[in-house]
């Protein structure tokens, strides 16, 4: 017996020793107080790679790779939660896993899915849902779109044509109107009478004669003699058509 607890010393002391070496290496490699470091040993502390590399211990996470080999929780006091392929896909997503899957995604969906507890396929049925959602309102933006475009164009169309309608109306009457009073001097010329303007003939003299004083006003006033002339068949029409049936009734 006494044999026996000389082997269990021999042992203790073998394992504290060892256990005083790896604080020392992980405190220096760590740069934490090696106190601390006994303290994570004595809490049987386990660490993710992530962790393991925020804490210090590692310089380097590479990507998780599948084992054979198996882990026998029942030789540690607070083993790890250990994940098979059923249970990762029941377990709820982290966000690690959610920004892996989801790249694009934006940061409120990541937090709606860690509020939610969602798995990473249960995660995916919603960003699926989401895309779809979001390629239907867009869809019906675009439509929106090219119905207001297509309504603006017809808008445009139906302006233009009453515009050029309302031109054409206006030309015709404008034509109507000139073979009229063309028609009518040439009545009153056939009939030997001469159109004496608006009736306020300057002492009776002849409508070339008014024409012609008229025009000479306009030039003394500073117009040229074109601009003239357009003046007094714009202003005196009737000025206009007796010094045409004057001048054809005697030509």
């Amino acid at each position: 017996v006494s044999g026996d607890g000389d082997g269990l010393r021999d042992m203790a002391a073998l394992l504290d020793g060892m256990r005083d070496q790896l604080a020392t290496v992980y405190s220096a490699k760590s740069k934490k107080p090696r106190e601390e470091i006994l303290q994570l040993m004595a809490a049987e502390t386990w660490l993710t790679g992530p962790q393991a590399k925020e804490s210090g211990f590692v310089d380097e996470v590479i990507a998780s790779l599948e084992v054979a080999a198996e882990f026998d929780a029942s030789r540690f006091s607070r083993p790890p939660q250990t994940k098979t392929k059923e249970t990762a896909a029941m377990a709820s997503a982290t966000y690690h896993e959610l920004k892996t899957a989801f790249p694009r995604a934006k940061a409120e969906f990541l937090t709606k899915c860690l509020d939610k507890d969602l798995t990473i396929d249960k995660a995916r049925a919603e960003y699926d849902e989401a895309m779809a959602k979001a390629m239907e309102e867009k869809d019906a933006e675009l439509a929106k779109a090219a119905a207001e475009i297509e309504e603006m164009k017809k808008e445009s169309e139906a302006k233009a044509k009453a515009e050029e309608e309302e031109k054409k109306e206006a030309e015709a009457s404008a034509k109507a109107k000139a073979e009229e009073e063309k028609k009518a001097a040439e009545a009153k010329a056939k009939s030997g009478v001469l159109p004496v303007g608006d009736g306020k003939a300057r002492g009776g003299q002849s409508a070339t004669a008014e024409w012609n004083e008229t025009i000479a006003d306009k030039m003394k006033a500073g117009l040229p003699k074109s601009k003239a002339i357009r003046s007094v068949v714009i202003e005196r029409p009737e000025l206009h058509q007796s010094y045409l049936a004057e001048v054809n009734a005697h030509a």
